[in-house]
């Protein structure tokens, strides 16, 4: 690395973050269909970007078990299929839920001031004059992330650098195809806020609360997977 021109490195990310998503949604929308081989330079070619961007973006996918590398270099798609979107959503419920044991059990000093420092940003996202299922999905992963990160445990911090990218395309599938319009302020919207209350307050409530929210993005999740041939 050319540490003499760091402006260069938030370009990159970007180069490398923008080949990611558009490998990942060609993957699970079966543009990409299983057993499918690739190399660099066609991706390179499809998505606008370097082949070294391509290559990380590669490494990242396979990192999320849709791609395999094999000895000889060759990349294949593994895709994704019923099972894999059920374990998916079955690691977010016990990502989260061990980080909400944790939430509600430990008694540091000054602990209540720090999630409230923590949320307070977050109380005004979900609102109806927000529009668009991008900032829909970025506000639902933001909140979620969130409740790692307010856990302070690193190695579930480190699991949701792996799962959270599919888990925010999953949603963006669902803001884009499932719940629309006001109905997402009733559905989604106010789940949240709901959810933001009990954390402020500790209840031991928002554990099954958030339980039920996650399976109600994966039964959405995977009725418009079905509807569109994907699963």
């Amino acid at each position: 690395m050319n540490m003499s021109l760091p402006g260069n490195l938030p370009s990159r990310k970007s180069a490398v973050d923008a080949a990611t998503i558009a490998i990942r949604d060609k993957i699970i929308m079966q543009e990409f269909p299983r057993g499918m081989q690739l190399t660099e330079v066609q991706l390179a070619e499809i998505c606008g970007a370097s082949r070294g961007s391509i290559r990380s973006a590669l490494q990242e996918l396979e990192s999320e078990g849709l791609l395999i590398s094999h000895p000889n270099g060759r990349k294949e798609i593994a895709g994704i299929d019923r099972q894999y979107v059920e374990d998916l959503y079955s690691m977010r419920q016990t990502l989260e839920g061990k980080a909400i044991d944790v939430i509600l059990t430990r008694n540091y000093e000054n602990e209540y001031e720090y999630i409230q420092q923590v949320i307070t940003p977050f109380s005004t996202l979900f609102s109806s004059n927000q529009s668009g299922s991008k900032i829909r999905a970025l506000e639902d992963m933001q909140f979620h992330r969130l409740l790692i990160h307010v856990s302070g445990n690193r190695v579930l911090e480190q699991c949701w650098k792996v799962v959270g990218p599919v888990i925010w395309h999953m949603q963006l599938l669902n803001a884009r195809h499932g719940i629309e319009g006001e109905n997402y302020e009733n559905f989604v919207s106010k789940q949240h806020n709901e959810m933001i209350r009990l954390l402020r307050e500790r209840n031991a409530s928002l554990r099954e609360i958030i339980w039920t929210h996650i399976d109600n993005a994966r039964i959405t999740n995977i009725n418009i997977l079905t509807e569109k041939n994907c699963i």
